[in-house]
C-alpha cells in the first residue's frame, strides 16, 4: 500500500526561503500537503527511491519547486535526471532561484523545466506568484494519474 504522495516537493537548502515559501502556501492554501527536501541527493534518493527511501512505496509529487543552487547535487543536476527518467519526467518542475542569469534560464529550459521564476525580495509579490504557480499546477492544470478534488473543495481552500 502506498502512502499519500504530498502535492508538492520543495527542494531549497536555505530554511528562510523554504519557510518563506511555506507561509506563502500556507497563506492560499492551509490544507496543502507539501514536503521539503534541502539538497539535491536528497531529493533525487526520494524521487527516484535510491538510498535511504530504496523499496518504500509512496506517491509522487504533483509539482516539485527546484532551487538550483543546492548542496551535493545541484538543482540542475536534479532537474536533468528527473526530465530523463520515465518515472519522474511528467512531474512538472519549476524552477524557484534568485538568478536572473539568462544563460542559467536557457540551460533549465533546455533540460525540461517547466517554468522558471526569479525570487522576489518583496514577500507580498513572491506570495502571489507561488499562490499563481500552486494553483496552476494543481488546480488548473491536468495531468495523467492525479485525481483532481471537486470544484466545492477549491472553493472551500480558497482557490476559485
Amino acid at each position: 500500500m502506498t502512502s499519500p504522495r504530498p502535492e508538492i516537493l520543495l527542494v531549497e537548502d536555505s530554511h528562510h526561503e523554504a519557510e518563506l515559501t511555506f507561509r506563502a502556501l500556507n497563506a492560499k492554501k492551509p490544507r496543502i500537503e507539501y514536503l521539503h527536501l534541502r539538497d539535491g541527493q536528497q531529493a533525487l534518493d526520494y524521487l527516484l527511491r535510491r538510498g535511504e527511501h530504496a523499496g518504500q512505496a509512496y506517491g509522487l509529487p504533483q509539482l516539485v519547486l527546484l532551487d538550483l543552487d543546492l548542496p551535493r547535487v545541484s538543482g540542475q543536476q536534479v532537474l536533468q535526471t528527473l526530465k530523463s527518467d520515465p518515472s519522474t519526467k511528467q512531474i512538472p518542475v519549476v524552477i524557484i532561484t534568485m538568478s536572473d542569469s539568462e544563460a542559467q534560464m536557457r540551460a533549465a529550459y533546455q533540460l525540461g523545466a517547466n517554468s522558471y521564476i526569479v525570487k522576489s525580495m518583496d514577500f507580498y509579490k513572491y506570495s502571489l506568484c507561488i499562490a499563481e504557480v500552486v494553483q496552476y499546477w494543481l488546480v488548473t492544470n491536468d495531468l495523467p494519474g492525479y485525481a483532481k478534488p471537486s470544484a466545492n473543495s477549491y472553493l472551500a481552500d480558497g482557490w476559485l
